[in-house]
């Protein structure tokens, strides 16, 4: 595992490579890394807590997630942080891309309490990513939101003051056959378990939302 100063080192997003286990280690740049039994004979600069993954490849993805952040703003989600959730990227039967999940963490338009005091509140917001077959794994899309339950959060690591509406995406499965389903489980609010399954072609129809986000655009 890399340490950096500073870098929260979590959510890493694995996928399936020509029989290789590869993982999104970072949205931003997004780095892949690959599973290095002898780790500490490759990289020097590091603090290693332990001997697991090294890195492959890294593109840059900022012009994309600045576009995602001027189409959430226009939502209503506003200063988006981006993280991976740390469930797997699929690749999709007869497509040239893997679909992933992702999300932002960004604040709602302020509110004011009866003493005319600015308040603000943070939301989660996931939505889907696609990611390029071919190293080196670029992110090439990214859709329009995922409509997830979620409510205020209880969790013990939010503050009693603070308001964030939380859905939290645990689980990414994709089921081949007549239907060709996406299964995704995921923490509602922080206290209650819920279950989503979308077809693959609905999935895909985030992508065609007016204003949705693409490498090429």
């Amino acid at each position: 595992m890399i340490r950096r100063s500073g870098f929260k080192d979590k959510n890493w997003s694995p996928f399936l490579a020509n029989g290789s286990i590869l993982w999104s280690y970072t949205i931003s740049p997004h780095i892949i890394c690959e599973n290095d039994i002898d780790l500490r004979e490759h990289v020097e600069g590091y603090t290693l807590d332990c001997v697991l993954c090294v890195k492959k490849f890294s593109t840059d993805t900022s012009a994309i997630l600045v576009k995602q952040q001027v189409r959430l703003s226009a939502l209503g989600c506003l200063d988006p942080v981006f993280h991976l959730n740390g469930v797997p990227a699929h690749k999709l039967n007869g497509e040239s891309f893997y679909l992933g999940v992702m999300h932002a963490i960004c604040k709602l338009p302020s509110v004011f309490d009866l003493r005319g005091t600015e308040e603000w509140r943070r939301a989660y917001v996931h939505f889907f990513y696609k990611m390029d077959a071919s190293s080196p794994y670029t992110i090439l899309d990214v859709s329009s939101p995922i409509e997830l339950s979620r409510g205020r959060g209880v969790g013990p690591w939010l503050g009693p003051e603070e308001k964030v509406l939380v859905a939290f995406v645990t689980g990414f499965q994709y089921e081949v056959g007549s239907r060709a389903e996406l299964l995704i489980s995921y923490g509602d609010s922080d206290i209650y378990s819920r279950f989503k399954t979308m077809t693959v072609r609905n999935a895909l129809g985030l992508f065609d939302e007016p204003n949705h986000v693409s490498a090429a655009t």
